[in-house]
């Protein structure tokens, strides 16, 4: 998903994101990994739910940690605050932006895969978190092909491998 939104222009310098109060007092609630630990990652959240709803997501989060049922966070921002990708998560040259996620993701996926004459799937995966389909074109089988790549066959950080062709085979059918 991270080269989608950067091919979208969806890039922010780290010198074009002011971190306002309520990021740099949220960010440290967070932890040590993700891309909201950042000030600017948090403001990046901001700057694509709301104020509001930052702030009651914020509420649900730290319910979920009393409830030890972690995620309620992302549960209230939705999509655009859990595909941003900060400093941490940006491969060189990226690594001094913000990354938010690609904008209508599924009209993307349909545009490319008119393009490319073929299914198209974009997917945010990683080696902690594993596999999500955040955009399909029509035909995309977004449960088999999040526990394909739920292992991220394709690596994470240096590996850079953000085009990965996927087919199916008869033991996967």
């Amino acid at each position: 998903e991270s080269p989608a939104a950067a091919g979208q222009a969806r890039i922010v310098p780290l010198e074009l994101v002011e971190a306002g109060p309520l990021a740099k007092l949220l960010c440290r609630f967070v932890g040590h990994i993700g891309p909201l630990h950042s000030p600017e990652g948090m403001q990046g959240a901001i700057m694509e739910t709301g104020r509001p709803r930052i702030v009651l997501a914020s509420i649900a989060g730290a319910a979920s940690k009393v409830l030890r049922k972690p995620g309620w966070f992302y549960e209230v921002t939705g999509p655009p605050a859990a595909m941003i990708d900060d400093v941490g998560a940006c491969a060189v040259p990226n690594d001094h932006h913000v990354l938010f996620g690609p904008g209508d993701p599924d009209g993307l996926a349909s545009e490319l895969a008119t393009s490319l004459d073929c299914q198209v799937a974009i997917v945010d995966a990683n080696n902690l978190s594993g596999a999500w389909v955040v955009g399909a074109s029509q035909g995309v089988d977004r449960p088999w092909l999040e526990r394909v790549l739920s292992d991220n066959p394709a690596g994470n950080e240096d590996q850079q491998t953000p085009v990965v062709l996927v087919r199916r085979t008869e033991q996967d059918a």
